[in-house]
C-alpha cells in the first residue's frame, strides 16, 4: 500500500516537468490525473465482481508488478499519448493493490475503523515524505529518472511480498461465506456513500494535483516553498486519519465524514475571503484534515451496511474515490485555465458543500 504515494502523491510536483517536456496546457496536464484514475476505476469496477472469490492477497500480488512495469514504460514515453497510456496501466496496478489491501483490512470485524485508520495514517505519512523526495530528485534530475527510481523500488517490494506473503497459502477472505455477483443490491445499499466518497476524494485530488502550481502561480513562491504544498496537504491528511483512530470510538463514521467536510469548508472559505500564502497553506493543512476520511471511513461505513459482501462493498467505495480523484482535478484544471488559479478554492468549496449534502442524505441506520 505504501508504494502508491510515490506516484499519486507526487503528481503535483512532477507535473511541471511533464508540462515542459510535452508543451502542455493546464487542461491537457489535468488529463494525467484522469488517466491514472481511469485505469483505477475500470479495474475496481471489474474487480468488485470477483474479489470476494479469489481473495485480496492474490489481487495485491498481481498489482505490484503492474505498477513497476507501468512506471518503467512512462519513464521512456516519447509522446504525451504514450505517457497517458502508461498512467492508465499504472492505475490498473494501483487499483489491484489498494483494493486488495483495503478489502483484507475491512474484513477484520468491529475494529475495522481502527485498523483502516492505522493503514491510511501510514499511507499519509509516506505521502508527506514522497513529494519532498521527488522535489529533491527533480532539483538534480528529471521526472523520468524519478519514475525509473520508483519502478525499481516497486519491483523490490513485489518480490518481498511474494516471499513473505505467498498468495497461494493465504485464505480468500476471513469470512466463512463468500457471495458472488448480483451487484445491484450492493449499490442500492451504499450508493450515497459511494457518491459522497467520490466528491470528497475528488477535492483531495484537487489539493494534491494543483497545490504546487497554486502556490507557484498564484503567489509566485519558489520551487522549494511550492514543493511543501503537497506535503502540507498530506500533513493534514495524516493528522486527520490519526485523530479518527481515536474518534472512531466516540463517533459514527457518518458523523466523522460530515465533521471533516465542514472543517474543510471553513478552511477553504477563509482562503477565498482572505487570500494569502499563509491562508493558502492553512487551506492545504486543514483541507487535508477535512477530506482525510474519504477512503477509510467510506470503506468502514460500506462494510457496516454489507457485512456479507465486504470485498465488493470496499471495492465499490475505492472505485468511487478513484473516479472522483480523477475527475475533479481535471474539472478544476479546466476552470483554472478558463479563469485563473484564484478560482481553485471556489471549485473546492462547491464540491465540499455537495459532499455534505450527499453524506447527509444517507440514513443513519444501516
Amino acid at each position: 500500500m505504501f508504494v502508491i504515494p510515490w506516484v499519486r502523491s507526487t503528481l503535483g510536483v512532477v507535473l511541471p516537468g511533464m508540462i515542459a517536456a510535452f508543451d502542455l496546457s493546464i487542461r491537457e496536464a489535468g488529463l494525467a490525473s484522469v488517466a491514472l484514475e481511469t485505469g483505477s476505476v475500470t479495474t475496481m469496477l471489474a474487480l468488485s465482481l470477483f474479489i470476494d472469490r479469489i481473495g485480496p492477497s492474490r489481487v495485491v500480488a498481481w498489482g505490484l508488478p503492474i505498477i513497476g512495469v507501468a512506471l518503467a514504460v512512462a519513464a521512456f514515453a516519447s509522446s504525451y499519448a504514450w505517457l497517458l497510456g502508461a498512467l492508465v496501466l499504472h492505475g490498473v496496478g494501483v487499483a489491484l493493490t489498494s483494493s486488495g489491501v483495503n478489502a483484507g483490512i475491512a474484513d477484520t470485524g468491529a475494529r475495522r475503523p481502527v485498523y483502516l485508520g492505522i493503514l491510511h495514517a501510514g499511507f499519509s505519512l509516506f505521502s508527506i515524505v514522497t513529494p519532498l523526495i521527488a522535489g529533491v530528485v527533480l532539483v538534480y534530475g528529471t521526472w523520468n529518472g524519478y519514475y525509473l527510481m520508483v519502478a525499481g523500488l516497486v519491483f523490490c517490494v513485489a518480490i518481498a511480498y511474494r516471499v513473505l506473503a505467498p498468495p497461494s497459502v493465504l485464505p480468500a477472505t476471513a469470512g466463512a461465506v463468500v457471495r458472488f455477483g448480483n451487484t445491484g443490491p450492493v449499490l442500492r445499499r451504499i450508493g450515497g456513500i459511494c457518491l459522497g466518497t467520490a466528491v470528497m476524494a475528488g477535492i483531495q485530488g484537487v489539493l494534491i494535483t494543483w497545490s504546487y502550481l497554486y502556490m507557484a502561480e498564484r503567489y509566485a513562491t519558489g520551487h522549494g516553498l511550492a514543493t511543501l504544498a503537497p506535503s502540507a496537504v498530506w500533513v493534514g491528511v495524516l493528522a486527520g486519519r490519526t485523530a479518527m483512530i481515536w474518534m472512531s470510538k466516540h463517533f459514527s463514521v457518518r458523523a466523522m465524514l460530515l465533521q471533516g467536510a465542514v472543517l474543510a469548508i471553513a478552511a477553504v472559505a477563509v482562503e477565498c475571503v482572505f487570500p494569502s500564502p499563509g491562508t493558502a497553506f492553512a487551506m492545504m493543512v486543514f483541507g487535508g484534515i477535512g477530506v482525510s476520511g474519504a477512503y477509510q471511513l467510506g470503506t468502514a461505513w460500506a462494510a457496516e451496511r454489507l457485512p456479507d459482501r465486504i470485498g465488493a462493498a470496499s471495492t465499490f467505495v475505492m472505485a468511487s474515490g478513484a473516479l472522483g480523484i480523477g475527475a475533479w482535478p481535471w474539472l478544476a484544471g479546466a476552470v483554472i485555465e478558463t479563469a485563473s488559479f484564484a478560482a481553485m478554492p471556489y471549485v473546492m468549496l462547491g464540491g465540499l458543500v455537495l459532499t455534505v449534502a450527499l453524506f447527509g442524505w444517507v440514513k443513519k441506520s444501516s
